[in-house]
């Protein structure tokens, strides 16, 4: 499992995806987007390798010294999976998935 968010265009809180693999080996998502509510289920990619690791980014932050604050694109929304013995990188950009390609593990 694993997430990434973004800040809200209203400047106010952030919007969050949630990442993970069912038993199937299907990659899938909820996301809370514009309030406390999680949407239903939804699918990523189909067939991913069973048990694989998850990884997601989300830009850094910080507070100090130099404040750097969350955006409100999808820029760096990427999520990474393993299928058929390749690394597997899908990008959302806040309505759909989009992939990226494949890159050989050595």
């Amino acid at each position: 499992m694993s997430a990434f968010s973004v800040a809200r265009d209203s400047g106010d809180g952030v919007d969050t995806w949630v990442v993970f693999q069912d038993g199937s080996g299907n990659i899938k998502y909820t996301e809370q987007v514009g309030g406390d509510t999680w949407s239903e289920i939804k699918t990523v990619f189909n067939g991913a390798d069973k048990g694989t690791q998850i990884a997601c980014v989300t830009p850094g932050t910080s507070s100090s010294p130099g404040t750097v604050v969350l955006r409100s694109t999808f820029e760096m929304s990427v999520c990474f999976f393993q299928k058929g013995g390749f690394l597997k990188q899908m990008k959302f950009n806040g309505k759909d998935w989009q992939d990226m390609g494949s890159l050989p593990i050595p």
